[in-house]
């Protein structure tokens, strides 16, 4: 079997010291998987007579040149057909949407409940004394614990979405 892969994109990102816009522009371009070169200018190395041969007619900073090719400023970078479309994230319908908000609040819960249970043991080995040197045993059976709880939330978890998603159904 032979994968084809589609060949990097290279993206040089005109911008001025601090422009938030060239930040942007260069962030998006990244999240594309495009290998980008942020060129500021004004700042030594980069003249606004590079920007013009570059980019001929600009009139704001940022420019984006990807592959060659003039794309614009960071709102083209957004509309352009083919890296735009890369950025979108799928839409979610609302049942997911609820689903996920529902795992979220039970993971948050989750993770409280770990870390109180965490204080709770090291307060307890504290009393006994133990606090740096748990015995063989008491790390064993806290593992367990640990993990049997893990497993009762996971399954609470769930149990609770499947009851939300047959509910909204």
């Amino acid at each position: 079997m032979t994968v084809t892969r589609t060949p990097q994109k290279t993206a040089i990102v005109w911008t001025s010291f601090k422009n938030q816009d060239g930040v942007k522009a260069a962030n998006l371009l990244r999240r594309t998987g495009a290998k980008v070169e942020v060129r500021e200018v004004g700042t030594g190395k980069w003249k606004k007579s590079d920007v013009a041969a570059a980019v001929p007619g600009y009139t704001t900073l940022p420019q984006v040149v990807v592959d060659d090719a003039v794309v614009g400023d960071l709102a083209a970078v957004k509309a352009h057909p083919d890296l735009g479309a890369r950025l979108k994230k799928p839409a979610m319908d609302k049942a997911a949407i609820a689903a996920k908000s529902l795992e979220n609040l039970t993971n948050l819960e989750n993770n409280r409940l770990e870390a109180a249970a965490a204080r709770s043991a090291a307060s307890s080995l504290a009393i006994r004394g133990r606090q740096n040197h748990p015995t063989t045993e008491q790390t064993t059976a806290a593992a367990a614990r640990a993990e049997t709880a893990k497993a009762a939330r996971a399954a609470h978890t769930e149990a609770r979405v499947a009851r939300v998603l047959a509910a909204r159904g």
